[in-house]
């Protein structure tokens, strides 16, 4: 059985990319396989595509280890590929992970996020949930951050049990933010993660009372706006210049 992918990347965030929007959906046996691949193995993560009768697609995300999760890079990925198909046009909604979310291509492909009202400050971080939950950390240094090492000693947290999430270690320089992130479900860091950089933003905004809009990824870089008023972050937007890099096909085992 071969199933044709799409590899992509937003920021370096990589993906594989299945179109089911005119096929039988998949079974669970078949994506349990796909999801053992080393095409999907190697990558962020696996992104489904499906029709949906309310939206003009629904997003299905598998990080490599099974587990399903919102990923904004992934959302960035699936409207650019729609967009490359002429399935959408310059605006589209989707469903993904239980909610709604908006899309705008101008040039760049602008998702519309959750609001974020709760930031709260755990140990030397911060938590706060962006459409996934990310714990953030200012560091001194980015490039001298033992990431495997800082995570384990995160991990063993009291906190981490009752709220394990992605882990971000971030630098500020004037109103630019650098960051690493080690992503709970691919469990070792990744080139850039979008919700990661809406976590980011949002908690340097909360302590420094000023905008940070530009996210600096190892990977590339990636955009974040939004309003506040007072505790309140609505009308979020992540944004980036996904990019797909081939096609190919999966050869899965029939049983």
């Amino acid at each position: 059985m071969q199933i044709k992918y799409y590899k992509y990347q937003s920021s370096g965030n990589s993906f594989v990319l299945i179109d089911n929007l005119n096929v039988k959906p998949l079974s669970n046996q078949v994506i349990s396989k796909i999801i053992s691949t080393n095409e999907v193995r190697d990558s962020d993560g696996l992104l489904l595509l499906y029709p949906s009768e309310k939206f003009d697609f629904k997003l299905i995300f598998f990080n490599p280890d099974g587990s399903k999760s919102f990923c904004g890079n992934g959302s960035i990925c699936s409207v650019h590929y729609l967009k490359s198909k002429n399935l959408i046009k310059n605006q589209c909604s989707f469903q993904s992970y239980g909610k709604k979310y908006n899309a705008i291509i101008d040039p760049e492909i602008k998702i519309k996020m959750v609001d974020i009202s709760k930031i709260k400050k755990i140990n030397n971080g911060y938590f706060v949930n962006s459409g996934a939950p990310h714990y953030v950390e200012f560091v001194d240094d980015l490039n001298k951050v033992d990431i495997i090492q800082e995570v384990t000693k995160i991990k063993s947290s009291k906190f981490y049990d009752n709220l394990p999430c992605n882990i971000n270690f971030i630098q500020k320089e004037n109103n630019l933010i650098y960051i690493r992130t080690f992503e709970k479900g691919v469990e070792r860091e990744t080139l850039s993660c979008g919700t990661g950089a809406v976590a980011s933003s949002v908690v340097c905004s909360k302590i420094f009372e000023d905008n940070f809009p530009l996210i600096k990824a190892r990977g590339g870089n990636l955009r974040v706006n939004y309003k506040k008023k007072r505790d309140l972050f609505y009308d979020i937007t992540l944004s980036s210049n996904p990019l797909m890099e081939y096609n190919s096909y999966l050869k899965i085992m029939s049983s």
